[in-house]
């Protein structure tokens, strides 16, 4: 299919859009390629990694060209050698990252050839900004001048050496947090000239209509049937990647403290999405877990068209992330289902959290302490949870994903 004149759309290559393997990121972008179909908005191609699940689902877009990169299998076993000498060599906390560092660059290198050939209408680079390094092969960063955008989802602690790239795009960013943050690091010139000025915020949103379609009554009780909780149970929510930055192992820690008995917490991810990764934090999880086994529910990873259920039918969520996440998707599901949370004032969560609908905790020596009090605050308060819901639903009236991809084609200079 002829696909110059299209605004492209370039993912990280390790995991697939359409998002059948999961990815905060790979679902932003499904979000927005479904809202471009129900809208009849422009010609898009997605660059993506390909896998049968995802080429599959693909078919059903009208307005959405993909462009699906096998991954030939040497490359993948010489990412599997290389995972493993990583994790001898690397902090195995950290290690998930360099999973399939092999498979990405084989990815990058075909899309570029790819858009040299193509004559694409703008370029969105999505998160990794090592992406850009494409625009020096094949003369693309002068074919693209001045057409080449970078979304960018989390903090930069690193350019790798993508200053001169970024400095000729235009950045949107998704949390105040992250402009700042992304302005103060390229001011210090460590490879640039200067702060990047090209940069502005569009805060990310999801489907609200998915994530309040049902009542939460009826998701309570089919939450409580299908995992055999006892009715006069609450239920407690942590949702994300099985990692130390999100705070996994402080939560379980501080049900030690909890003395309320009524609650069950199900924890609801695994350590990099879709896959199986072993390492010594999980197995330290699972030890903190054996004190609290008739009250901790590990999920395993669940397909994200199954999460609305567990946002709209648990009592309240706890996410305690201690890095400085950018906008976490998680509290923005939480907020748009009007489901009450405890989280942290970490990077831009309290861009999103309104301290009506959230309790924002300190991330200090007493944070376990402080997890621990407002657990047991609202399995006692039924109130607090109600009034908690109310404003979060009310803070979310405008976080819609039609507002959302209304707000990118906007960045994009397509509106």
């Amino acid at each position: 299919m002829n696909q110059e004149g299209t605004i492209a759309i370039i993912t990280t290559g390790l995991l697939p859009v359409p998002s059948v393997m999961g990815g905060a990121v790979e679902n932003l972008v499904q979000n927005f390629i479904d809202e471009n179909e129900r809208q009849g908005g422009p010609r898009l191609t997605v660059y993506s990694t390909a896998t049968p699940d995802a080429i599959e689902k693909a078919q059903a877009y009208t307005h959405t060209d993909f462009v699906f990169i096998h991954t030939p299998w040497v490359i993948r076993a010489a990412d599997s050698i290389l995972y493993s000498i990583f994790q001898r060599l690397v902090d195995t906390n950290k290690s998930a990252s360099l999973r399939a560092i092999l498979q990405r660059l084989y990815f990058l290198r075909k899309v570029s050839k790819y858009i040299a050939r193509k004559n694409h209408r703008k370029i969105l680079f999505e998160n990794a900004i090592i992406q850009t390094h494409i625009l020096r092969w094949h003369k693309n960063q002068e074919r693209y001048k001045g057409r080449v955008y970078v979304h960018i989802h989390n903090e930069i602690t690193n350019f790798y050496k993508t200053y001169e790239y970024l400095a000729g795009a235009k950045i949107i960013v998704v949390s105040k947090f992250i402009k700042d943050s992304l302005i103060a690091k390229s001011a210090q010139g460590n490879e640039g000239s200067g702060p990047l000025q090209n940069v502005s915020v569009l805060k990310n949103a999801v489907d609200n209509t998915r994530f309040t379609a049902m009542t939460r009554k009826r998701a309570s009780k089919l939450l409580h049937q299908q995992y055999t909780i006892d009715d006069s149970k609450k239920i407690v929510l942590f949702s994300g990647r099985l990692t130390p930055e999100k705070g996994i192992d402080v939560l379980l820690r501080a049900l030690d403290r909890v003395k309320e008995q009524n609650y069950q917490l199900l924890v609801v991810g695994s350590s990099f999405f879709g896959t199986d990764i072993k390492n010594p934090f999980l197995k330290e999880l699972r030890d903190l877990t054996e004190a609290h086994r008739e009250h901790v529910t590990f999920t395993g990873y669940i397909d994200y068209d199954n999460m609305p259920l567990l946002y709209r039918g648990c009592d309240f969520a706890v996410l305690p992330s201690v890095c400085n996440d950018a906008a976490p998707l998680t509290v923005i599901e939480s907020i748009t289902a009007g489901l009450p949370m405890i989280t942290t004032n970490r990077g831009g969560i309290p861009e999103y959290a309104s301290d009506r609908a959230a309790i924002l905790l300190d991330t200090d020596e007493n944070l376990e302490q402080s997890i621990a009090k407002n657990i047991e605050k609202l399995l006692r308060e039924d109130d607090t949870l109600q009034a908690m819901s109310k404003a979060g639903q009310k803070a979310a009236k405008d976080m819609t994903l039609y507002n959302y991809y209304r707000g990118l084609l906007e960045k994009l200079g397509e509106e």
